[in-house]
């Protein structure tokens, strides 16, 4: 029984890192902040009006938040195909990195809603992290042209 146990583990791990690539720190921070994201839209939600339509509302709007969740891992999915297919490595992680940047700055607006002041230094690292996607961006364009300057 333990070994078919272990072989399924294996199994599911080989489909995974097919369809996605490793795991990696930038998965373990995009999923961290999927989840936060996610709790903290459903505090302000439940919060903003206690009457039972209301209540059926929540629950759609948290099942569409949900479609939108697993929307994104289907495109680090294509990404990491792409990358795959064209021999590159950048792909995946711009488009994990621009979904990380979309969910800080999702959690940083339910904060807001919340009364909370938001420290500065998270609105900087948003913007290091934009930095990080032009590199990358710069990098690709280079690749792509040899010999050529880029005009970013």
């Amino acid at each position: 029984m333990e070994s078919i146990l272990i072989v399924m583990v294996d199994l599911a791990e080989t489909l995974f890192r097919a369809l996605f690539g490793q795991w990696g720190n930038d998965m373990t921070t995009l999923l961290i902040f999927m989840i936060t994201d996610f709790l903290t839209s459903t505090v302000i939600v439940r919060s903003l009006q206690p009457n039972s339509k209301a209540k059926a509302l929540k629950c759609k709007t948290g099942w569409k938040g949900i479609c939108k969740k697993c929307m994104l891992f289907i495109f680090i999915m294509a990404a990491h195909r792409l990358d795959l297919l064209i021999s590159t490595k950048y792909i995946r992680k711009i488009v994990v990195i621009a979904f990380i940047i979309n969910e800080l700055l999702s959690v940083i607006e339910n904060a807001e809603m919340m009364g909370i002041r938001v420290p500065r230094i998270f609105k900087n690292t948003i913007g290091i992290l934009r930095e990080k996607i032009s590199g990358a961006s710069t990098e690709r364009q280079n690749a792509s042209h040899p010999g050529q300057k880029s005009s970013a």
